[in-house]
């Protein structure tokens, strides 16, 4: 779109996708506003998008929603959003913390009380972002490792089965 205008003599306008609440990240504040909100507690979700991402463009209203509802309820949560076509994503500290395969991408920022990042992974939608941040962190590791385990169990009935009679299993011989 953008180059297609330029090519035409017209002027170009990207899309605007509002965000009240969100803090307009780029190169000269990313790691004023990522790496040194250091008080313990403090949490910044991050978007990665493109204004002119068709998917980023139905998330607006839900990241605006969210961004308004922690501004209401969590004044240690901030939300903030990068456009990745205006600004190369940076590197903290020399590493690839952050790393955009598509958009909207985002991250979790923590520092509980040292830094950490975690990628969103779940769907766009208010409720599944909320209960993803709202998620104490002890409480997390204690579901995946739970969810690891019942999964090495599943693991371990399968290897058990090792033939089928009809319908039912039948062990291996000698088992």
């Amino acid at each position: 779109q953008k180059q297609h205008a330029l090519d035409a003599g017209e002027e170009f306008t990207a899309p605007t996708l509002p965000c009240e609440h969100c803090v307009e990240l780029n190169l000269d504040n990313f790691e004023h506003h990522i790496a040194n909100q250091g008080e313990v507690g403090a949490e910044v979700l991050v978007e990665f998008y493109s204004p002119y991402c068709g998917a980023c463009q139905e998330f607006a209203p839900t990241l605006n929603s969210v961004a308004n509802h922690l501004a209401e309820v969590d004044p240690l949560m901030q939300v903030a959003r990068f456009d990745i076509t205006e600004n190369e994503i940076p590197n903290m500290n020399g590493e690839e913390l952050f790393k955009v395969d598509s958009t909207p991408t985002m991250y979790r920022v923590r520092y509980t009380p040292n830094f950490h990042v975690d990628l969103y992974k779940g769907h766009h939608d208010f409720e599944s972002i909320m209960r993803w941040l709202t998620l104490d962190p002890k409480v997390e590791a204690e579901l995946r490792s739970k969810v690891d385990m019942l999964g090495r169990r599943e693991d371990k009935k399968r290897r058990r089965k090792r033939h089928t009679v009809d319908g039912g299993y039948v062990r291996k011989p000698g088992h």
